[in-house]
């Protein structure tokens, strides 16, 4: 037992578990792959309902889904009749704030999350230490210097941290920037195993750093109180927009239509018209399907087989299935695609995105070590991102954010008689 851990919470948005299969395979990880014999490896973690960045990370943070967060990105708003698009709105408790009401030192670099929520630009007690247009090393050495106990950059200055820091989060965007095949950090993919090369290629690179990071900080004589969490917010689905693609999304459309509905695709912002019965709407690769009034009895359980029967989909959730696994009541029905679709007119003519059912966005990467965390265990049972928040309380002798609802992973946890 020690009353001086410091949990660090490392976030690479949008480290599929897949990733790391194809990375390992190809002996490009060797920091993660020794890591796994010294920490537990969780085989089977799960992102949630709608896999997408802002409510996954948002889901981490307060150990719950969109059900408390209240974020899914995009919705059909059916009382103000307009589609809404959410960016970090998040009505839970987080872990930061949870941690500081009891008293515990808390720091977030560059995790937007607890960006004015918990941590704050030039708060020498709970800073949110920013470096603009940053680099992985860059983020990883503000993380050394604040352990270290020297000066960070927060609020456009170096400040000095005044309170001992007991949890501290990272994010990293690499791998959600370049998979995402968009030409921000990496030239644009021709193909889906050029984008899959270029992804590896930089977690060979964020390997490497990690690695040099741990042996900087195990020359700090709190490192033996140290405990990590390397988690992610989803996967990634890769797509191809094609003749065939669009074919597909018109004939989904036309199924939609052929049962007499008036439809509208529409954007954030935007609202539907008089006498329209259905409006659609996406974040990037799944479709929303909502009702305008309340539907003819049956009608959305007729819509789910119909839909679901076609080839080109994968997965169809109605409003009680969605809701079933935390999240929020935001569509009647959640159409995703089986990979490499994409619900669009147009879109490029290679890319991924995450916003799926699809085990490619939902089977996500977590690795955990240190102190007080169980050595050369893999958990191989479904493991939730709702759990880190209350198993990080946990290790800290913290109760869990208010609205958690979350599970602490017990079984990854080495601790002392009376620290459970």
């Amino acid at each position: 037992m020690t009353d001086n851990r410091i949990v660090i919470y490392l976030n690479w948005d949008g480290f599929a578990h897949y990733y790391y299969q194809r990375a390992s395979a190809k002996n490009l990880v060797p920091t993660l792959d020794r890591l796994r014999t010294e920490g537990v490896f969780l085989a089977n973690a799960r992102s949630g309902i709608p896999s997408i960045t802002n409510p996954m990370q948002s889901a981490i943070a307060s150990g719950a889904y969109a059900g408390k967060t209240g974020n899914v990105k995009v919705f059909y708003n059916k009382r103000d009749r307009i589609v809404v698009e959410q960016r970090r709105e998040n009505k839970a408790e987080t872990i930061v704030d949870a941690l500081y009401r009891q008293g515990l030192g808390v720091a977030s670099v560059h995790h937007f999350t607890f960006e004015e929520q918990g941590t704050y630009a030039g708060d020498t007690e709970r800073p949110f230490i920013f470096l603009p247009m940053s680099t992985y090393q860059q983020r990883f050495d503000q993380l050394y210097r604040l352990l270290a106990g020297k000066p960070v950059y927060s609020g456009d200055q170096m400040i000095s941290i005044t309170s001992p820091i007991h949890f501290v989060a990272v994010y990293l965007d690499d791998l959600d920037t370049i998979g995402h095949n968009n030409g921000k950090l990496a030239p644009i993919a021709a193909h889906e195993e050029e984008r899959i090369a270029t992804v590896l290629w930089r977690l060979n690179q964020l390997d490497t750093a990690l690695g040099i990071l741990l042996e900087r900080l195990a020359a700090l004589d709190s490192f033996e109180q140290m405990a990590f969490f390397l988690v992610t917010d989803h996967g990634m689905t890769p797509f191809s927009f094609d003749d065939t693609s669009l074919a597909a999304y018109q004939d989904l459309l036309s199924c939609i239509g052929s049962f007499g509905y008036t439809y509208e695709v529409l954007r954030p912002g935007e609202k539907p018209k008089e006498g329209t019965d259905i409006v659609l709407c996406s974040a990037g690769l799944s479709l929303l399907l909502s009702f305008t009034e309340p539907p003819p009895t049956d009608a959305i359980d007729t819509l789910q087989q119909v839909i679901a029967r076609k080839g080109y989909v994968g997965k169809v959730l109605n409003s009680k299935e969605i809701q079933a696994t935390g999240s929020a009541d935001f569509c009647d029905l959640y159409i995703s695609p089986i990979p490499p679709y994409i619900f669009k007119d147009f879109a490029p003519q290679v890319g991924a995105t995450h916003d799926s059912l699809d085990e490619s966005s939902q089977h996500v990467f977590s690795l955990l070590w240190g102190s007080g965390i169980k050595k050369n265990i893999q958990i191989t049972r479904p493991v939730k991102i709702i759990d880190f928040a209350s198993t990080i309380a946990c290790l800290l002798h913290a109760d869990a954010p208010l609205q958690n609802e979350g599970s602490p992973i017990l079984e990854a946890l080495e601790l002392g008689q009376g620290e459970l």
